[in-house]
């Protein structure tokens, strides 16, 4: 019931609507299973990139009471990891928590650190990947991604993030925030 309360939720308990939006998350998981399979803790990939700090909610909740996903891009090793290992990183931490009900009706804030972002890891992520993810997580996963703040953002990533950007929704845009 818990899962299913994730889609109707997102959804203003429209029916129709929420069927569908489950029927994306399915496909999207089935289509991108090097993104979406293997969501286990123990696997050593990543467990590498938690115990760095990749991806992790904090223990407090922001002002407006959402949890709040914190994330040190830069702790990442691109001759090690890929981009699998990183949406499967953060994918763990969205699935875990949205299990409490509270989250799924508060929705979440993020805060990504590109600091000490290199080439290395820029070049893994192709431009239609980030659009891909980007997409992926505005219209398949049953969150409410509220605030999502980037800081230290290097040139390069910037731009590819304003290019991914515009195959968004205006929504979730203006949720976007550049320091």
């Amino acid at each position: 019931g818990n899962f299913l309360l994730r889609f109707l939720r997102l959804k203003k308990f429209r029916i129709k609507e929420s069927q569908e939006l489950l029927e994306k998350y399915l496909y999207i998981r089935l289509e991108h299973s090097h993104w979406f399979g293997r969501l286990d803790i123990r696997d050593t990939m990543l467990e590498d990139l938690i115990d760095k700090g990749y991806f992790f909610a904090l223990p407090e909740r922001d002002d407006s009471g959402r949890r709040v996903f914190f994330s040190v891009a830069g702790t990442m090793d691109p001759n090690r990891h890929t981009t699998a290992d990183q949406v499967r990183a953060t994918m763990i931490g969205l699935e875990s928590l949205l299990e409490d009900e509270e989250n799924q009706v508060r929705g979440f804030t993020y805060i990504f650190d590109e600091k000490d972002v290199g080439l290395g890891i820029i070049t893994l992520w192709s431009p239609s990947e980030v659009s891909k993810a980007f997409q992926c997580c505005e219209k398949t996963i049953p969150a409410r991604h509220k605030e999502i703040h980037f800081v230290n953002l290097p040139t390069a990533l910037y731009a590819i993030f304003e290019f991914s950007k515009t195959l968004l929704s205006d929504k979730i845009k203006n949720r976007f925030q550049w320091r």
